[in-house]
């Protein structure tokens, strides 16, 4: 075959891959769309009633006293009460804002570190990779209008993905810097601390990313975007342990927590955290068997396309072991995640939180495709 041939198929291929990539960018502008026109904020009848009557300041001081609802989120408090005081407007700009800074962060977090590590993705596979892991981590959500459209639900589960992810943007952004911007660490401090207010599997799931991040940094301490994020993520681990610590003193919890029984760390919660985590993954295969054939040809397919022109192509012993690893530490993200309702509650979480496991995974499985 000759270059000429070859120039023509490489053409008609790119063609078909970026008129796959505006199918789904049209889905995910759909989904976007849907939120503005949705009525299912009027199911926040305890949180408005508290706006109207108490305001946004007085209710968020109800952390202590108000046991009607989780008043120890003080993230999802807050954040609510924002909205509520926009009115219609809040919420219907919801959807649209969460999925738009989504998308932007997932594909800053992958850029960042296409620069930083030297990864062998091009621009137009890192759009792939960002919108392909958003629109079907929405798709295949095990509740779509409590994750998406419904701001209780939103707000403890959605939001901290959506500022998780900008979160790692911003500890990868100081990898790419020669000196030490303080303004950074500060913010990214501040925007830990935010994201583990929202709920305990939030703050779970956070806290574990971190560590996983701090422990890859120790192993490759010598590499210079170790050196340069170390006493980032050294901050924003202190400001997510302070997190997690304001959730679970909070005076209320006691009151909340009497009908669920007695809570102990012990191997019946090692147990059901384990258990609950696999039984996720395996089911998510088996309910949903078509989306994720989909998912993954789609993807892979995408890669090839996006990769062909110079792109090196790692060993096959990297991209076994690199898949390996991806596989792990999603899976303990994931664990994470089902944590706090294996302790606390001693069932699996409700499907609206599940949108964070189902985001990893989503996100594992785009990757490694």
């Amino acid at each position: 075959m000759n270059q000429t041939e070859n120039s023509k198929i490489n053409r008609v291929e790119n063609r078909i891959a970026y008129l796959v990539l505006g199918v789904i960018l049209a889905g995910l502008i759909f989904y976007a769309y849907l939120g503005v026109h949705n009525r299912y904020w009027a199911d926040d009848w305890c949180y408005n009633a508290d706006f109207y009557d108490l305001g946004v300041v007085e209710t968020i001081k109800g952390y202590s006293t108000i046991t009607t609802y989780a008043s120890n989120r003080f993230s999802l408090t807050l954040f609510s009460g924002l909205l509520y005081s926009l009115g219609i407007f809040g919420v219907q700009i919801m959807s649209p804002l969460n999925l738009a800074v989504w998308f932007f962060g997932v594909y800053w977090v992958l850029d960042r570190a296409k620069t930083i590590f030297d990864l062998p993705l091009s621009r137009p596979g890192i759009f792939s990779i960002a919108l392909v892991s958003v629109y079907y981590s929405l798709y295949t959500a095990p509740h779509l209008f409590q994750s998406v459209y419904w701001r209780s639900g939103v707000m403890p589960y959605g939001e901290p993905i959506v500022i998780g992810v900008l979160l790692f943007g911003l500890i990868l952004h100081q990898a790419a810097l020669t000196k030490r911007s303080i303004p950074l660490i500060v913010i990214s401090m501040i925007l830990a601390f935010i994201t583990g207010g929202f709920s305990e599997a939030a703050s779970a799931a956070l806290l574990t990313s971190i560590l996983i991040y701090i422990g890859l940094a120790i192993v490759f301490r010598k590499q210079p975007w170790a050196q340069r994020t170390l006493p980032v993520v050294i901050g924003v681990l202190a400001a997510a342990l302070l997190s997690m610590a304001v959730l679970i003193i909070a005076p209320t919890n006691a009151q909340r927590l009497d009908k669920y029984g007695e809570q102990a760390f012990s191997l019946d919660f090692a147990y059901k955290t384990i258990k609950f985590s696999l039984d996720f993954i395996k089911f998510s295969f088996l309910d949903t068997p078509v989306p994720h054939i989909v998912l993954v040809a789609t993807s892979g397919l995408l890669g090839y396309v996006f990769s062909k022109d110079g792109t090196r192509t790692p060993s096959i012993k990297k991209i076994i072991a690199a898949t390996l690893i991806g596989i792990v530490l999603a899976y303990l993200l994931i664990a994470a995640s089902y944590a706090p309702s294996a302790f606390i509650e001693k069932t699996p979480p409700a499907p609206r939180t599940r949108i964070i496991p189902r985001f990893i995974l989503t996100l594992m499985l785009v990757i490694i495709s």
